[in-house]
This record gives C-alpha cells, structure tokens and sequence, in this order.
C-alpha cells in the first residue's frame, strides 16, 4: 500500500514576547522535533481510518506575534485598521476570519503595539483615511494624493495620539484637490 503524506502546520500566534520565547525554545532541532512528535501523537488519534505506517505526517511551525503581517502587497492581508469613537486599533485575521484583538488607541498598550509589533495600520474617520507605516522608529501617514504620495509626520510611538491620527487625517485631506 503507498504511503501518504499528511502536511500538517501549526501556527502559533501570541504577544511578542510569548513569540520571542517560543521562537528561542524552537531553536534548537531537539525542542522542534519533540514538539512535532507531539504534534504527531496527537494527531494520529484523529487519524485513525490509517494504520500506523501507512501515512507520514508533514509538521510545518510558524510562530508570530500577534498582529505581526507583511504588509498588503503580493497577495499578503491587509494592515490592522483604527477607527471608531474613540478610535481603537482591530487586528485582524484573515485566515482564521476572526477579530484577535482590539487595542484603544492611547495608553500603554498601544504605545507598546506601535514600538513592538505594529509596522502599519489603516486610519479611518470623518476627518480622512490614510495609512501610518512605521520607518526607523518613527510613524508616518501616507495617503497617494492626484498621483503624488503624500506624508505627514506623526512622531514616535509615544506621541502617536488619537488627536494626532485625527489631525494628520484632516491635514492630508486638505490636500485633495475637490472632484468637479
């Protein structure tokens, strides 16, 4: 009989220190191949229409902290987006097709979200839309304007505050030539 292969992956998200831990414990081939014998023993309780011998399991681990994505281009999912009344950050995953945090823009958490794991984001309000990107330690809001790329400074995480995000909006708004 021919023996198949069963891809199985594992995709561990946590915050970006559980993340690091997890990443630095799978470093070595000894704690990778335990954790994939686990993952093996586990499964093949669910598989058991196949005898032992008869299938190979192929375990494929990624781990990433949440939140943390390429960003839109080549296929990848769009960035997390911020909007509301007061404005809150969504992350979201597009795979599992589920909400996995929202963050209040404003205090410690997002402060630590900007600095740790957020690379961009989307802003949405009544004031305007853009993105924010993160660039050497410092935020920025773009917004492609009749063609031009535009961008307003925003500061480090910090100071990156929903009056702001709210202002940078307005600002980049402003610069829109009206549709005639």
């Amino acid at each position: 009989m021919a023996r198949a292969t069963i891809p199985v992956k594992l995709k561990i998200e946590a915050d970006a220190q559980t993340a690091r831990a997890i990443r630095a414990g799978l470093a070595t081939d000894q704690a990778a191949g335990e954790l994939a014998e686990l993952i093996r023993t586990t499964t093949g309780a669910y598989l058991g229409t196949l005898a032992d011998g008869e299938f190979t399991l192929q375990v494929e681990i990624s781990v990433t902290p949440l939140g943390k994505r390429p960003g839109p281009r080549q296929g990848q999912p769009p960035p997390p987006v911020v909007s509301g009344d007061p404005p809150e950050l969504v992350i979201y995953d597009h795979e599992l097709d589920r909400v996995i945090d929202t963050i209040k823009v404003g205090g410690r958490e997002w402060a630590a979200w900007l600095e740790i794991d957020g690379r961009s984001f989307r802003y949405e309000s009544r004031a305007g839309t853009f993105t924010a990107s993160k660039n050497r330690g410092r935020w920025y809001a773009r917004r492609r304007i009749d063609g031009k790329l535009r961008k307003v400074y925003l500061g480090t995480a910090e100071s990156v505050t929903a009056r702001k995000l709210w202002e940078a909006a307005h600002r980049l708004s402003q610069l829109e030539l009206p549709k005639e």
